[in-house]
């Protein structure tokens, strides 16, 4: 039993020493996905059936208001949010927006580099909605950012 123990350790230095181990993911265990909007813009009433039109190109205003849908360009966060919220793939989602574009001549969403970037954005406008972790969010963001949905 100890020759089991000792090559079951060794084995575990070996993983981590050779760089065997599966990274960790984008998101700690437990973080929610949260779609967010600027706090006292014209989007906080919004459900999922909305979001889901929103970033499938149905939905383009809220009342008068142009909404401009934002893509977070993590690539593990997008793909929790076309897999949770969308219920599609990536190639799915490109799908819809190449058919719009040709179809309807309407341009698929922004997609900004990282979290920080969707949030400094969608404070920056009442029509934005983007999607983050819900980890990504400080305390001090969530003064100027609502969250209107959470998907884990």
């Amino acid at each position: 039993m100890k020759n089991f123990q000792k090559m079951t350790a060794l084995f575990g230095v070996i993983v981590i020493l050779f760089g065997l181990h599966t990274p960790p993911s984008a998101a700690a265990k437990g973080d929610k996905l949260a779609v967010v909007v600027k706090a006292d813009g014209a989007l906080t009433g919004l459900g999922l059936k909305e979001i889901r039109a929103i970033y499938t190109g149905e939905k383009l205003y809220e009342g008068s208001n142009k909404i401009e849908p934002l893509v977070n360009g993590d690539e593990a966060v997008s793909g929790s949010f076309f897999k949770l919220v969308l219920a599609k793939n990536k190639a799915q989602y490109k799908k819809i927006w190449n058919s719009k574009a040709f179809v309807d001549a309407i341009a698929a969403p922004a997609v900004l580099p990282d979290s920080t970037d969707v949030l400094r954005a969608v404070n920056k406008s009442d029509g934005a909605i983007g999607f983050v972790m819900e980890s990504d969010i400080s305390a001090a963001q969530r003064k100027y950012v609502k969250v209107i949905y959470l998907a884990e």
